[in-house]
């Protein structure tokens, strides 16, 4: 491999290295954020149907799990992933345990939800009203 190869690599390199710290952010916490969308993280393979998954996930938190008009006050509201089986009639993947983790994953990621384990060591997501 010539030195101008190796330049170019170590260039490259630096370059991707550059954009993974551009696209990130952090929060208060100070965990690393995406900035890229969930549903974008949680796109596989088809981010048209993962945006659907996306919008039918986001409502089914804000409407029917952490209802503003009765849980006000109790923050942030926590559920898990099962929970999100409520909201199969908006969207059917919500149903699906693997893909309903996926996209909350997605959204630990960009920040928009945390996570935590609760006393029975299962996995708990948090949503904060501000949002």
């Amino acid at each position: 491999m010539t030195m101008k190869s190796k330049s170019l690599i170590w260039l490259l390199l630096l370059g991707v290295g550059g954009l993974l710290v551009f696209l990130s952010r952090k929060d208060e916490d100070d965990r690393v954020c995406s900035a890229v969308p969930a549903a974008v993280i949680a796109a596989n393979p088809n981010l048209k149907r993962s945006l659907e998954i996306e919008n039918a996930k986001n409502k089914c938190i804000k409407e029917r799990i952490c209802r503003p008009d009765v849980l006000m006050g109790s923050s942030p509201c926590e559920f898990t992933a099962y929970d999100l089986r409520e909201c199969k009639d908006m969207d059917a993947g919500l149903a699906d345990y693997k893909t309903a983790r996926r996209h909350l994953e997605a959204q630990v990621e960009t920040c928009e939800l945390s996570k935590a384990e609760n006393g029975r060591d299962v996995t708990v997501y948090q949503w904060n009203w501000e949002q």
